[in-house]
């Protein structure tokens, strides 16, 4: 079989998929429900672009637990103050 070196997520209810650029997995416990409101009412298209900016909100406390949960994908310091500043 043909090695694949592709990066994939793999999620507990047995889904996985390609995990591409624009693919975002954080930490949410300390999002508000706002946040959340966000998300729920942003296009499919959106939706990732605005996980994004919220995830660079809370970059530090999403990147401990990521760490701890063995799912860290690092983000370069451009990308970071990139997506801080579009959530603004």
């Amino acid at each position: 079989m043909e090695r694949l070196k592709d990066k994939y997520y793999f999620a507990s209810d047995g889904s996985y998929g390609l995990l591409d650029e624009g693919s975002v997995i954080a930490y949410t416990d300390n999002w508000t429900l706002a946040e959340w409101q966000e998300i729920e009412n942003a296009t499919d298209s959106e939706r990732a672009f605005i996980a994004r900016g919220i995830f660079a909100k809370y970059h530090e406390e999403s990147i401990a637990e990521l760490r701890r949960l063995g799912g860290y994908f690092e983000f370069s310091n451009e990308q970071l103050e990139s997506e801080r500043n579009a959530s603004h």
